[in-house]
């Protein structure tokens, strides 16, 4: 990197910290625009002003292409459902534009800041919330207040966060159903821990490649892994907890020459999960070992709905269709359902038939050819650490191309990663697949 472009790494760390610290623990702060999209923005002018950017190498990336497949997919559907342009707008800015400008800037701060820096930020704000979150799960008041401060300063409503909200005598917020640290909800932690999980899986199984990507001391990174784990588990999400759980299994069955041992050991698992689960559950009586309650019954007529949804129109329902609307034509097919009243009031929660919902079969084709590019690029270990994050959004509304910028981040991280050894590598002939990375960002004169 240019030693000229020194200069400006205390105000790009400064606003990288901001944007990540409002990204987990301020997602709701407002004005007008969230605050973190107008430090983003911020952050993109200032590389756009100071720097001459050189935008054919930066643009030139499977990552855009796929947003902006699906943008287009999402616009079309938007306009065939309800034509009207202010909405889809938004929500085209919201998915595709925003997470674009996630990854560019993020490529950018990577030359300037480095992929090691950004990386230890990540997880250094993950960390924290995680901390609260372990906090709250052992019952520590000041864990809940601190999340209450600051729920308060974003304006949000508590009950659209929780399902129970009560207040002591003294007037003093008490909320302990599920703890989430500093994080907007327990769902999106889970989300934060995944990812740090796949950064540490590509920083083992690639280390000459990833190993910026995570603490290259073993006893320290196992350590984090570890307190994540316990974090997870105090918030009682079960889709992410069980995600993370599936990440070795993955990786077993994906590099092992002897699937059929592996396949065979964990069907007898699954065997024995009905039979081990109320054991454990009477013992230890905590959320994630419970299969019992209503979130957990409602995900199977959610589903449906979503399947039928797209089966009548696979080219997909656009941003703005809400499936509470549209689900009473097939209401006599689903009341026999446990908890199928939840179809009435709770979208889908489950982001991949949601693709399916709102993209229809362009969400198909797209992640066919998204997903072939990840391993073309980053190898198969990319697609087996985003086991737990697929895992976990497949009970989930937000994800890939539907919410969940911290993805795009972390995607900028891993290609910057692959930039910078594919420039290690000695140059191989020029040819049409041949990657160069010349940098993006150089010295105004």
């Amino acid at each position: 990197m240019d030693n000229n472009l020194q200069f400006a790494r205390p105000f790009f760390a400064l606003g990288a910290g901001l944007f990540v610290a409002l990204s987990i623990y301020l997602v709701k702060l407002s004005v007008g625009l969230p605050v973190r999209t107008l430090v983003l923005l911020s952050l993109f002018s200032a590389f756009a002003t100071l720097f001459r950017v050189h935008w054919p190498t930066l643009l030139d990336n499977f990552h855009l292409r796929a947003l902006a497949a699906m943008g287009l997919f999402g616009l079309v559907a938007s306009l065939i459902f309800e034509f009207e342009l202010a909405g889809p707008g938004y929500q085209m800015f919201r998915f595709i534009i925003q997470p674009g400008v996630v990854l560019i800037t993020g490529l950018m701060l990577c030359q300037l800041l480095g992929v090691r820096f950004l990386s230890q930020l990540f997880l250094a704000a993950i960390l924290v919330s995680a901390t609260v979150a372990v906090l709250q799960g052992l019952n520590l008041q000041p864990a809940w207040d601190l999340a209450n401060k600051l729920a308060v300063l974003q304006g949000m409503e508590r009950s659209d966060i929780f399902v129970s909200e009560n207040t002591s005598g003294g007037g003093v917020y008490i909320d302990r159903f599920r703890p989430r640290g500093l994080s907007y909800s327990n769902i999106h932690l889970g989300y934060q821990a995944c990812l740090c999980f796949m950064m540490f899986y590509l920083s083992r199984m690639l280390p000459t490649r990833f190993a910026d990507l995570f603490p290259r001391n073993n006893l320290l990174a196992f350590a984090i892994l570890a307190w994540l784990l316990v974090a997870v588990f105090m918030t009682g999400t079960r889709s992410s907890l069980y995600g993370l759980l599936l990440l070795w299994p993955a990786h077993l069955f994906f590099t092992s020459r002897q699937k059929i041992p592996i396949v065979l050991l964990g069907l007898a698992i699954l065997m024995m999960v009905p039979v081990i689960q109320p054991i454990l559950y009477e013992v230890l009586d905590v959320r994630v070992l419970s299969i019992e309650d209503s979130s957990f019954a409602a995900r199977k007529p959610l589903a449906m709905v979503g399947l039928l949804l797209f089966l009548d129109m696979p080219i997909g329902h656009g941003w703005l269709a809400d499936t509470t609307e549209l689900q009473a034509e097939y209401w006599h097919m689903l009341y026999q359902m446990e908890n199928a009243r939840a179809v009435a009031g709770r979208d889908l929660h489950n982001n991949p038939i949601r693709l399916l919902f709102v993209y229809g079969i362009g969400a198909i084709v797209t992640l066919t050819w998204y997903f072939l590019k990840l391993k073309a690029h980053y190898s198969k270990y990319l697609l087996i650490g985003l086991v737990p994050y697929l895992a976990h959004s497949t009970f989930h509304n937000d994800g890939l191309f539907l919410g969940g910028n911290y993805i795009w981040l972390v995607f900028a991280m891993i290609h910057a990663c692959y930039l910078l050894d594919n420039q290690r590598s000695p140059a191989p002939a020029p040819t049409a697949q041949t990657v160069r990375p010349i940098p993006y960002l150089a010295v105004k004169s």
